[in-house]
């Protein structure tokens, strides 16, 4: 439904980002008809992109938003290996939606995220 909205939004803001990658894009926007603020961090390097896009309850200060989402995204970055390849690419038309997620299995998410096996699962 967000995307839905967003297109001929006019109040998106974008601003070239440094210190992340080696290319970086910051975009910020307010929903008011959802009560809702969305940042969008984009960071490249020569062998990899990440994008990561976090929806939170408005009012939100986009500086702190940004604050927040920095660390993971150069988290992200720098935890791809070199040699890092997606097989498999979904393409337009493949689906209603492409979904990057369906993309890495588990494995390759907690070793790039940091997450430790069975975190988050119930112990009994």
């Amino acid at each position: 439904y967000l995307t839905d909205i967003s297109v001929g939004q006019t109040k998106i803001k974008a601003q070239k980002l440094d210190g992340v990658g080696d290319a970086g894009l910051w975009l910020f926007s307010s929903f008011p008809q959802l009560k809702v603020d969305n940042g969008a961090m984009i960071a490249a390097t020569p062998g990899g992109l990440v994008a990561l896009s976090l929806i939170v309850d408005a009012p939100v200060k986009e500086a702190d938003l940004q604050a927040t989402m920095l660390p993971f995204v150069q988290r992200i970055l720098g935890s791809l290996p070199p040699n890092f390849l997606v097989k498999g690419l979904q393409v337009a038309g493949s689906a209603t939606a492409i979904d990057p997620c369906s993309l890495a299995t588990a494995d390759e998410i907690q070793a790039i995220l940091g997450v430790k096996p069975g975190a988050g699962q119930a112990a009994q």
